[in-house]
């Protein structure tokens, strides 16, 4: 059963001038919501869910265990709790066990931007709540964060008859990466986004290093929407989603091509291979560089690793678990071995549907299926520095990528010498110059013999 604890309550305070504000932040006050009860939001969120919601919790030892209630048995700890804010049709947090879509949600990480919880609530209120994007039902402070939650007044079931609705689970990602895109200047957590997320219990404790944070709700604005159609109705900009495509044609490239041009060894093949097993190599470096520590990016790191092996092996299963059960016993932390399992599975499928030239709509677009994603997502998932980038082969920034070209470039330019062939030519008129004024020649009859102009003779005569 779900604990009782009781909140401080403080008054609401206007503020007008920001810069007054930054100077004296507790000019302005938050009301922070009443109540003696633990997991209000819970219990709102979920008052007519039929799935299971996950209630996790993060031991002494920086694991976390996690247990599956029905809304009325519910049950959590008091201290380093979290619950999901999705439903699942099984005992699996996992995204594609997704049963019913209860809201959006942010991650708010304000540390990052070396705010407090009211100068940024004070922001949002400002410029994007009810402007950019709809006042949230709660937002919540998670200890460190805030939580941005804004609930479905709808039931809405991503997975009814035992088939998943892609298309809908696609629209709510498609929206998610729109709050993101809205909220990331206030620190939002690129990583928090998929439909699986568990997030703190309100009314319970944030313990990390030896410091103690209760998670309260800040504000109850009590707002919602109906589904994820009327936001996109009412707050999704045009760019951000696309008509479905008339027909759905199989890609260029079909089971049968791909496999004709490597066994032809064919430039799409040769290349599409080399990319991949250089992926995989820089995911190793990468761990092999933070020495195994890969906390919060480890499961992404072996989801594609196992993808990248299944295209380079042309899909086989076996070899893939084998080679990503040996990346994970790499980790300070290595993953269950049922659930690199499940991970390998994952990414088989993907590959599968990949190689089908099947579709989904991502962030708005209708593209290929597979985790084909560019370097700046990867380096963005994966938090990768410029430091490490610079010791990687292929996920590298658009910057990064210019500069070295261009640094090749001007090395490739250059002679055993060091010289470009235009500073060579100037050493070589030089050496010239100064061999006929040895010789007794003057600046004029130089210039007439080389070609040259007499002022140039000078310069360079004078130089030396």
């Amino acid at each position: 059963m779900l604990a009782t604890n009781q909140f401080t309550n403080t008054i609401s305070t206007p503020l007008d001038d920001f810069d007054a504000f930054l100077e004296n932040p507790l000019g302005y006050k938050l009301t922070i919501h009443q109540s003696n009860t633990i997991g209000n939001v819970i219990k709102e969120l979920h008052k007519d869910s039929e799935g299971y919601i996950a209630s996790c919790h993060l031991n002494k030892d920086g694991k976390m265990g996690q247990k599956f209630y029905k809304i009325d048995d519910y049950e959590c700890e008091t201290e380093n709790a979290f619950f999901s804010v999705n439903t699942f049709y099984t005992k699996c947090r996992n995204s594609n066990c997704v049963y019913e879509l209860k809201g959006f949600f942010s991650d708010i990480d304000t540390y990052k931007i070396g705010l407090t919880h009211e100068q940024v609530i004070w922001l949002l209120e400002e410029d994007i709540l009810g402007i950019k994007i709809p006042y949230p039902t709660w937002l919540i402070s998670s200890g460190n964060g805030l939580y941005y939650i804004l609930k479905f007044s709808n039931n809405i079931k991503a997975r009814e008859d035992n088939k998943i609705n892609f298309e809908l689970k696609e629209k709510w990602k498609t929206c998610m990466r729109f709050i993101y895109d809205v909220l990331k200047d206030y620190g939002a957590d690129a990583n928090a986004m998929d439909a699986s997320r568990v997030l703190r219990i309100d009314g319970t404790y944030n313990i990390k290093n030896n410091k103690q944070k209760e998670v309260t709700i800040l504000k109850n604005y009590g707002n919602t929407i109906d589904d994820i159609d009327e936001f996109i109705d009412l707050w999704l900009p045009n760019e951000y989603i696309k008509e479905k495509p008339k027909t759905l044609l199989k890609a260029e490239y079909t089971v049968e091509r791909v496999q004709t041009l490597k066994e032809n060894g064919k430039k799409y093949g040769k290349s599409l291979k080399k990319l991949n097993l250089e992926r995989m190599r820089d995911i190793m470096r990468l761990v092999e560089m933070r020495k195994g520590d890969c906390a919060g990016t480890r499961n992404y790191m072996l989801l594609l690793f196992a993808y990248h092996t299944l295209q380079t092996n042309q899909g086989n299963l076996e070899q893939a678990l084998q080679d990503t059960h040996l990346l994970n016993n790499s980790f300070d932390e290595p993953e269950r071995t049922s659930q690199v399992n499940a991970i390998v599975r994952t990414a088989h499928k993907a590959y599968l549907g990949w190689l089908n030239g099947e579709k989904v709509l991502i962030n708005g677009k209708w593209c290929r299926k597979g985790y084909n994603y560019t370097n700046e997502n990867l380096i963005e998932k994966l938090c990768i520095t410029e430091e490490e980038q610079r010791k990687l082969k292929t996920i590298k920034s658009k910057k990064l990528v210019q500069e070295q070209r261009n640094k090749k470039r001007r090395e490739k330019r250059r002679n055993e010498y060091g010289l470009t062939q235009r500073e060579q030519q100037k050493q070589e008129t030089i050496a010239k110059i100064m061999a006929l004024k040895e010789q007794g020649f003057n600046n004029t009859e130089i210039a007439k013999r080389l070609g040259i102009a007499r002022q140039t003779v000078s310069k360079y005569v004078n130089q030396k």
